[in-house]
């Protein structure tokens, strides 16, 4: 049996902020992609949340998007994406802050091009 908690409290609501992937590459092309979000206590999505969010980022990045992000006018989720420059390499500070919750921050890093290839495993791909 399964179960989820949902509150009908928005006094515990709480920002919640996470990006895709930690490592990029650091051509001027690689991003990904951040989430921001009101949850509830028990971390279910606050449907219909409002605010404001605001971006800073310090690093070898540029962010993609809407900033001011209104929540309003997104159902109380939204997403940025966060795009390398090119020969970049270092650590990003990303921070988002909601007008009323408070800030979060995630830190990524960037590593020069052709250091952070993946081997793809020929078994993953099928007739």
């Amino acid at each position: 049996m399964l179960s989820r908690s949902f509150s009908s409290d928005p006094a515990a609501d709480q920002f919640f902020l996470a990006a895709d992937d930690s490592v990029l590459t650091g051509d001027g092309a690689d991003s990904t992609r951040v989430v921001f979000k009101i949850v509830d206590k028990y971390g279910a999505d606050r449907a219909f949340a409002t605010g404001e969010v605001r971006f800073e980022m310090d690093g070898p990045a540029v962010i993609v998007g809407d900033n001011p992000f209104k929540l309003d006018d997104s159902g109380g989720v939204g997403a940025i994406w966060i795009r390398t420059v090119s020969n970049g390499r270092g650590k990003v500070r990303f921070s988002a802050s909601h007008s009323v919750l408070g800030g979060k921050s995630v830190e990524l890093e960037v590593r020069p091009a052709g250091s952070a290839r993946r081997q793809v495993d020929q078994s993953e791909f099928h007739d």
